[in-house]
C-alpha cells in the first residue's frame, strides 16, 4: 500500500488544481466490442453532457483490433478524436511491455491542454502480439498513458474524477436505460461523500442486430438469464463487495494509483476488478456500492465465464493473502442458504476452490 499512496503523492505534486468539469473514461476494448462500444461510449459522453460534464476517454484498442463503427459515431458527436499505436518492438516474449519511452510513437500524442469544450477520446491501439492479449495488459497500456500524461506537466487540466467502463456497461437506475444514470452515480458518490463508487451489477443478455452500418448489440431483457448469474448479482451486495471493472466512479489520483500495481505485478490475473477494490478498501479512503445506481453486465450464460471469475477471486487470494479480502465481506458465509444456491453455481465454486487451494463448505468459504 506504501507504493500505492507514493504513486497518489507523485501524481497530485504535479496537478495543481484536478478539473471537476471533466471527467477521464478509461475502457479496454477486446474482440468484438464494436458492436457494443458503438452505443455504449456515445450514450455516456450523452449522460456527462447531461449534467455539465466533458470527457476525456482513454479507449484501449487490444491486438491490433479496428472499430470502424464506433469512431464513426463519435465523429458525430463531434468529439475530438486522436490516435497512437503502441510500438511494434514494446512487448518482449513474456508480454511484459517495456518502459514507457519505448511503447508510444510518435510521443506527441500525450495528453495536453484541453484546446475547446469538447469531449476527447484517444485511441490507443496495441500492435497485434500473441503475449499482449488480455483486458489487465491493454488497461496498463492505458494508465501508463493517463500517468505518463499527468507526470510530464503538459496534461494540466486533468480529471477530477475517473469512471471505468468496459464495452458493454450501460448505467441506469434498475428500471429504465433511458434515464441518466451517470448522473445518479455520481449523484450518490457525492452524497455518500466517498472517494470511489461502484455501480450496482445487473447481468443481462445481449443480442446482435444487423443495420445497414453494421451490427449493433444492445441488451435483450427478454432474453433469460442463467439462475447462476443472478445469484450473484446478489451476492456483490449481501456477500463480498467489489466495484465492478466496468462501472466504477473514483477520484482520478487514487484509482489511477491502485490500477498500476494490477498492470505491472498482476497483467494475467482475471478478477481486476476485486483486486483494485481491495487496494482502494486498504488505501484508507472511504468507498462503497451504490445503493440505486446500476451498470449492465453482458451474461454469456457459460460455464467458462463463471469459471474463470470464480477462479480468478480464489486464485488471487492465494497469492495476496486472506486478510486484504477481508474488508469487502458483508458476511463471511454466503447470503443465502445453501439450498437456493443454484447447483450449477455450487460445483462451479467447489471446483475453483479446490483449483485455487481455498475450501468451500457448508456454504463457508475458508478465508
Amino acid at each position: 500500500m506504501a507504493l500505492i499512496r507514493e504513486i497518489r503523492e507523485g501524481l497530485c505534486s504535479k496537478v495543481a488544481a484536478f478539473d471537476p468539469n471533466r471527467i477521464m473514461v478509461t475502457a479496454s476494448v477486446c474482440e468484438k466490442g464494436d458492436s457494443k462500444m458503438r452505443e455504449t461510449l456515445p450514450r455516456i459522453l450523452r449522460q456527462a453532457e447531461g449534467f455539465g460534464l466533458r470527457c476525456d476517454v482513454l479507449m484501449g484498442i487490444n491486438c491490433g483490433m479496428q472499430l470502424p463503427h464506433t469512431e464513426r459515431e463519435i465523429e458525430k458527436l463531434g468529439a475530438e478524436l486522436q490516435s497512437g499505436f503502441t510500438a511494434e518492438n514494446a512487448v518482449d516474449d513474456t508480454g511484459h511491455h517495456r518502459v514507457f519511452e519505448d511503447i508510444f510513437s510518435p510521443r506527441q500524442l500525450l495528453i495536453d491542454d484541453v484546446r475547446n469544450d469538447a469531449h476527447r477520446v484517444f485511441c490507443l491501439r496495441q500492435y497485434p502480439h500473441p503475449n499482449a492479449r488480455g483486458k489487465n495488459r491493454m488497461l496498463k497500456v492505458v494508465n501508463d498513458f493517463a500517468m505518463e500524461s499527468i507526470l510530464s506537466g503538459r496534461w494540466t487540466h486533468v480529471p477530477a474524477h475517473t469512471l471505468e467502463i468496459d464495452d458493454d456497461s450501460r448505467f441506469y437506475d434498475g428500471l429504465s436505460t433511458d434515464v441518466n444514470g451517470l448522473k445518479m452515480l455520481f449523484g450518490e458518490m457525492e452524497k455518500s461523500a466517498v472517494s470511489a463508487i461502484g455501480a450496482r451489477w445487473r447481468t443481462v443478455c445481449y443480442s446482435e442486430e444487423d443495420f445497414d452500418d453494421g451490427p449493433v448489440s444492445g441488451p435483450d431483457f427478454t432474453i433469460p438469464v442463467d439462475d447462476s448469474y443472478k445469484y450473484l448479482d446478489t451476492s456483490q451486495t449481501e456477500w463480498m463487495r467489489f466495484m465492478p471493472g466496468g462501472g466504477t466512479l473514483g477520484k482520478t489520483d487514487i484509482l489511477t494509483a491502485c490500477r498500476w500495481p494490477i498492470g505491472h505485478r498482476y497483467p494475467a490475473s482475471r478478477s481486476d476488478d476485486v483486486q483494485r477494490t481491495i487496494y482502494v478498501a486498504h488505501s484508507g479512503e472511504p468507498w462503497k456500492i451504490a445503493d440505486y445506481s446500476f451498470v449492465l453486465n453482458e451474461s454469456r450464460n457459460s460455464d467458462e465465464q463463471l469459471l474463470r471469475w470464480l477462479r480468478g477471486t480464489f486464485g488471487l487470494r492465494r497469492i495476496i493473502g486472506t486478510q486484504y479480502f477481508r474488508p469487502l465481506f458483508v458476511r463471511s458465509s454466503l447470503p443465502l442458504s445453501m439450498e437456493d444456491v443454484p447447483e450449477r453455481l455450487y460445483s462451479l465454486m467447489s471446483h475453483a476452490c479446490f483449483t485455487a487451494d481455498s475450501s468451500l463448505q457448508n456454504g463457508r468459504v475458508d478465508w
